[in-house]
């Protein structure tokens, strides 16, 4: 079952207008009413806590956000437009330097002068800092929409951004400023999203490169150890990862990986290979089992396991017709009828447990 990462809501329901997630999947959290791009955005946040010193840091938050936790932070200010603290980001009335991390989700669409605003947003970012920046689905079209005047039947915005807001970066931003582009996955819908960083530290690059910026590709090995790095594209219905390998939840395991941004288009349009070291749940009283392999909602194999059989290696090809023209390849591994070990009469562990998998290689 999906289980928000913000509040740990599993009742999920219609977004703005009654809508669903392109994904076909209930978008908006009953419990804390995050959305799709909250979620991705969290999921982010938590992928540094930790690794970058946030409890020593000054923040401001440029209007509320639901993936934004102020107990992070040494202190956090918030400018509500047109409320309490607002602030024109255009023209923002602090001084130089004077924030370690500035955030700026889905406002500079509503600004005439975004060159500006994000010129504005740098300067107010120390050395040790940086600036973290989302808007609209920037890469669901190749140029950006600018009518000029703020268009009420588009909330307000400016402008449609496209991928070439990438330009509007350069232009901002000198070359000493390491630009950062960073997909993600709602753990909810399995839907992607993309957020820009940009710092003048090399060492505060290097994090974020090393902590996420790694799933803007195809990973060729995926880990299922305890400190491997499959928790970076698992969405839903696994367990914690054991000492050698994690069990699905029962029914589906999901994976998901953002495509939006690989660079290598010619291995996708050949395929990919997966293999799969793994293991479905078996016991005298659940002496077979199976696992489908699902991808993009398409059947692409059906493994069969009878007691006595051991860790093994599985391999399917997944066309590219299934996933070419998509910004996500969502991985299921289905079984069907999983018992726990309690309710087969083995142990006190109540886990419905699925498939039991140490790798995945993606070649």
């Amino acid at each position: 079952m999906p289980v928000c990462n913000i509040c740990g809501g599993q009742k999920f329901g219609n977004g703005p207008g009654g809508r669903l997630s392109a994904t076909g999947k209930y978008p908006k959290c009953l419990s804390c009413f995050s959305l799709e791009r909250h979620r991705s955005l969290r999921w982010i946040y938590t992928q540094l806590l930790g690794s970058l010193p946030f409890e020593s840091m000054s923040a401001l938050l440029i209007s509320e956000d639901k993936a934004i936790n102020q107990k992070w932070f040494n202190s956090l200010e918030v400018s509500i437009y047109s409320g309490s603290n607002s602030i024109d980001i255009q023209n923002i009335d602090r001084p130089d330097k004077g924030y370690d991390v500035v955030i700026c989700n889905h406002v500079l669409e509503h600004v005439k002068d975004d060159i500006k605003a994000l010129k504005e947003l740098m300067r107010i970012v120390t050395d040790r800092g940086f600036l973290q920046l989302s808007v609209p689905d920037p890469f669901r079209r190749t140029l950006t929409t600018d009518w000029g005047y703020p268009d009420w039947k588009q909330h307000g915005h400016f402008r449609l951004y496209g991928k070439d807001i990438e330009e509007k970066f350069q232009q901002a931003f000198s070359p000493e400023i390491h630009k950062l582009k960073v997909f993600s996955i709602d753990p909810v819908t399995g839907m992607s999203d993309v957020c820009f960083f940009f710092t003048r530290s090399k060492s505060v690059a290097s994090v974020v490169k090393k902590q996420i910026a790694q799933n803007s590709f195809i990973p060729e090995v995926i880990n299922f150890e305890r400190e491997g790095n499959a928790n970076i594209y698992q969405t839903h219905g696994w367990y914690q990862p054991e000492t050698s390998g994690t069990w699905s939840v029962g029914g589906d395991g999901v994976l998901a990986i953002a495509l939006s941004d690989v660079s290598d288009r010619e291995k996708l349009e050949k395929g990919l290979n997966l293999s799969v070291t793994g293991l479905a749940f078996l016991a005298e009283k659940q002496p077979q089992a199976s696992v489908e392999l699902i991808c993009n909602q398409k059947l692409i194999k059906e493994w069969n396991f009878s007691l006595g059989d051991s860790l093994t290696t599985l391999s399917a090809l997944i066309p590219p017709e299934i996933f070419l023209n998509d910004e996500v390849l969502e991985i299921i591994f289905r079984c069907q009828n999983s018992k726990s070990p309690k309710e087969l009469g083995i142990s006190s562990d109540p886990r419905k447990l699925g498939f039991y998998v140490k790798e995945i290689k993606l070649l």
